[in-house]
């Protein structure tokens, strides 16, 4: 019985099978490794960019250290300002926009009070680019809403930037490195740059204003 069990199984592996069995191992071999090499090519999500490093918070965090998250919320808010106001569009080339019209309009990156050069995501949940900063990708939150509870998406950021380089000069020349924006997945939005090593260029597009 031993010896008929073992001319069996050396008929089932021949020299032929295990030919086969060796190639087909080797292309498997290289599928798992060409797999593994492109995921390590692919620039990771972030929660925030820095220019000086690690971030101080990390992933998941639910407010900056000198936030009070049991502070009172809604109310009035009153604040003095000297002179007047004859247009509520703060990005006009024309006019005296009102005083605090800059502040109701978010942008996909937040900066820190308490950390230098750092952003984190406020609009944007995730941030990715790659090592030489020629491009930068921004993935929103799904729970961003306008006042009117429309969703914000990525065509509005896109809008955004297109208005705002054909509204004013100042601009116009402070996105000139900005070659172009486009939409590049469900909720993504690419920004393309005209030069690469800038390690800023992601981060002063994560302070762009996004406009309805």
């Amino acid at each position: 019985m031993q010896r008929t069990g073992m001319t069996l199984f050396k008929g089932l592996f021949s020299r032929t099978s295990l030919r086969r069995l060796q190639a087909a191992t080797a292309a498997a071999g290289i599928i798992i490794a060409s797999l593994g090499t492109a995921a390590a090519g692919e620039p990771e999500w972030r929660h925030g960019l820095s220019l000086f490093g690690k971030l101080k918070y990390p992933a998941g965090f639910t407010h900056f250290d000198y936030v009070n998250p049991q502070a009172p919320k809604g109310g009035t808010f009153r604040r003095a300002t000297i002179g007047t106001f004859d247009t509520l569009n703060p990005f006009n080339i024309k006019g005296n926009p009102a005083a605090l019209s800059t502040v109701i309009y978010d942008t996909l990156l937040t900066d820190a009070a308490d950390e230098p050069s750092s952003e984190y995501g406020l609009l944007a949940e995730a941030v990715k680019h790659p090592d030489d900063f020629s491009w930068v990708t921004f993935r929103l939150r799904p729970q961003a809403r306008w006042h009117d509870g429309t969703p914000v998406t990525a065509d509005d950021v896109v809008w955004s930037l297109t208005a705002l380089k054909d509204a004013h000069p100042f601009y116009n020349a402070y996105y000139r490195n900005v070659t172009g924006a486009t939409v590049s997945g469900p909720g993504e939005v690419t920004f393309t740059f005209d030069q690469t090593g800038n390690r800023e260029l992601p981060q002063i597009v994560g302070q762009m204003p996004v406009l309805p």
